[in-house]
């Protein structure tokens, strides 16, 4: 009796995750999942209008040559951040010492122990995208229509009405059968 994996690997295909694991294992061997985290958590570390003019780009592990010949485990490394103006430049150098310590807290350790600043121009923040998804549905019979408008008519959000108004019409729609 064959087994689910040697089905698989019979016919040539392999799982997903076997595939993801591969291509991103060397990623985050060599950039580790600290940059990730604090990418994400960098308008709560720096602030909004910091972080709108600023993006981390690498975090560099401390080399050998850096530290001192007694420590075994360095601090934190380097965290190389593009700043678009020498103003940001200026403003993250004076907030350094709390910027380290709220990337320190966020992540657990020190992962950093100094900035180091590159001037070049810094994309602008994608604005994040709060609207309900719609589903299109085959129009209902007037009576399921009545019913399902007065279900969401004490929904004060519009939002939320047309959301739950599209789900219930996906949900009350009749049965197609595809052939």
């Amino acid at each position: 009796m064959t087994t689910e994996r040697e089905r698989w690997r019979s016919t040539g295909l392999e799982a997903l995750a076997v595939s993801v694991t591969a291509v991103t294992a060397p990623v985050i061997d060599k950039h580790g999942a600290a940059l990730g985290r604090i990418v994400a958590e960098w308008a709560s570390i720096a602030g909004d209008q910091l972080a709108a003019r600023t993006l981390p780009e690498r975090l560099a592990r401390p080399t050998a040559r850096g530290r001192d010949a007694g420590a075994a485990n360095p601090p934190g490394g380097t965290l190389h951040v593009r700043v678009a103006s020498g103003g940001a430049a200026m403003e993250l150098q004076h907030l350094e010492p709390v910027i380290l310590e709220r990337i320190a807290s966020i992540l657990g350790f020190r992962a950093a122990a100094r900035l180091r600043f590159s001037h070049a121009p810094v994309p602008a923040p994608r604005a994040a995208s709060h609207s309900a998804p719609t589903f299109p549905s085959p129009p209902l019979d007037p009576a399921t229509e009545a019913r399902l408008l007065a279900a969401v008519a004490d929904v004060a959000a519009p939002e939320l009405r047309e959301a739950l108004l599209s789900l219930g019409r996906c949900v009350s729609a009749p049965a197609r059968r595809e052939r």
